[in-house]
């Protein structure tokens, strides 16, 4: 709980959150990824709370760059 009140308090604002902004799309795409991974790889001593949360932001971070791209593509 402490990681998100962390997180939360940090200098993402609320609109560029991607935890509160997490559609129901995302969670069905990270059920799907729970499946699919080895659970070997997860990082010793972290909840899956704190690996759903790194993997909102990694998704968020991917996408905001990819959306970059096509805008510079366009161009």
């Amino acid at each position: 709980m402490a990681s998100w009140l962390k997180f939360l308090s940090g200098s993402a604002s609320s609109n560029d959150n991607p935890i509160l902004k997490a559609s129901a799309e995302e969670n069905e795409e990270w059920l799907r990824y729970l499946a699919t991974r080895n659970p070997m790889n997860r990082k010793a001593g972290s909840s899956i709370n704190e690996e759903y949360q790194a993997w909102l932001i990694k998704r968020a971070k991917s996408r905001t760059a990819e959306q970059r791209a096509l805008e510079r593509a366009m161009r």
